[in-house]
């Protein structure tokens, strides 16, 4: 029995926290009803569905996966990869601001055949997490944005937000590519664990971003069209104008103390 029930049920919600999940507080008895058939009851085949399409396409055609983690700038940064590399061909990228347990396969159902790069937001907030998302999508580059106390209800402090995220990188074999802030010392340390080739870049998003462009064999003119024109996520450093004159950054989605200095020091 416990066997199905692992087969049937997404790691992200416990059955009894059914009802009060957030996503369905506010609707009508018909959309809650509809939300859990379609997450609950569908989701499960759609997932097994997307992982065997993937493996299709790594086997027959010239797909590079590319997965995103880290504990700030995420979603950013996928935003920014994917408008870099929508240069060299066809580039299909996890949505921002929806759930990763659906998004991931929802995401890998999208790639038409002739997809060329598929990038996935692997955002992680309970231990085994990530483990589901390598299990949907075995990934070619690996890109650790940093690692900060994040979700520690579940994870518990900084060491279990790093030993869940840094299984993206540490699962590469030889022949992918771990691409890893230099200014994060876990991310130094962690170096000694992974076999895949090693990538350095400078803190922020765009030089992540940069790295995967420069590494995929994008021109240095492209990259930086890339940067200047990506599609940014609502509240991750949104930049508004307000009636008075005044420049609002707004950084709020999700934030933790850590995004919120780094966000400060953006002013510099």
């Amino acid at each position: 029995m416990n066997a199905i029930i692992k087969w049937w049920m997404t790691p992200k919600l416990p059955p009894e926290d059914i009802f009060d999940f957030p996503l369905l507080q506010n609707k009508s008895i018909f959309g809650k009803g509809f939300h859990l058939i379609s997450h609950w009851l569908i989701h499960p085949f759609k997932r097994r569905l997307a992982r065997r399409y993937l493996k299709l396409l790594q086997s027959y055609t010239k797909i590079t996966v590319i997965g995103v983690t880290g504990s700030a700038g995420k979603s950013t940064t996928v935003q920014m990869i994917a408008s870099i590399l929508r240069q060299k061909g066809k580039t299909v990228a996890t949505p921002p601001s929806i759930d990763p347990i659906f998004n991931v396969p929802n995401t890998i159902l999208k790639c038409p055949p002739w997809t060329k790069f598929l990038i996935l937001e692997m955002s992680v907030e309970y231990p085994g997490e990530m483990d589901f998302y390598l299990w949907l999508a075995k990934p070619d580059i690996g890109v650790i944005t940093n690692i900060f106390p994040t979700h520690t209800e579940f994870l518990k402090d900084e060491e279990g937000v790093l030993k869940e995220k840094s299984k993206l990188t540490i699962g590469l074999d030889e022949s992918s590519f771990a691409v890893l802030n230099q200014d994060d010392k876990r991310l130094r340390n962690l170096a000694r664990k992974i076999r895949a080739r090693i990538i350095w870049f400078k803190a922020d998003n765009a030089a992540a971003a940069s790295s995967v462009g420069k590494l995929l064999g994008v021109s240095g003119d492209g990259i930086s069209y890339g940067l200047k024109n990506y599609n940014r996520p609502k509240h991750r450093l949104e930049i508004k104008k307000h009636k008075s004159g005044a420049v609002i950054l707004d950084d709020s989605y999700n934030s933790n103390p850590e995004a919120a200095i780094l966000t400060v020091n953006y002013f510099n």
